[in-house]
């Protein structure tokens, strides 16, 4: 299982509001998806779902289609856009950060 924590690396002040929305637990099978998006300037998390799969260091790799889930044709992709209703959005896996081991 693993637990949310709140210990985030430099550069992560940005996602402060989402954090507080994720669950605080995810079980060994599962893994959670950002949702991103251009902000101006910047990439920024604007929403995220959970989704069966696993980490590897801090990569969250969905169980599924294989390929880079941050292309728009990826399956992950299309689900993210869903998720934040927003048409420009893609999905990523770099949320190992937001979640412990236990």
């Amino acid at each position: 299982m693993y637990k949310k924590h709140t210990h985030l690396a430099p550069g992560t002040r940005h996602l402060a509001g989402v954090l507080e929305q994720l669950p605080n637990y995810l079980e060994d099978d599962e893994v959670m998806i950002a949702c991103y998006a251009h902000e101006g300037d910047e990439i920024v998390v604007i929403g995220y779902y959970k989704d069966k799969g696993h980490y590897e260091d801090r990569i969250a790799f969905p169980h599924g289609d294989r390929s880079d889930i941050s292309s728009s044709e990826s399956i992950f992709t299309q689900k993210a856009r869903e998720v934040c209703g927003r048409g420009d959005c893609w999905a990523g896996g770099d949320t190992g950060d937001f979640y412990r081991k236990i």
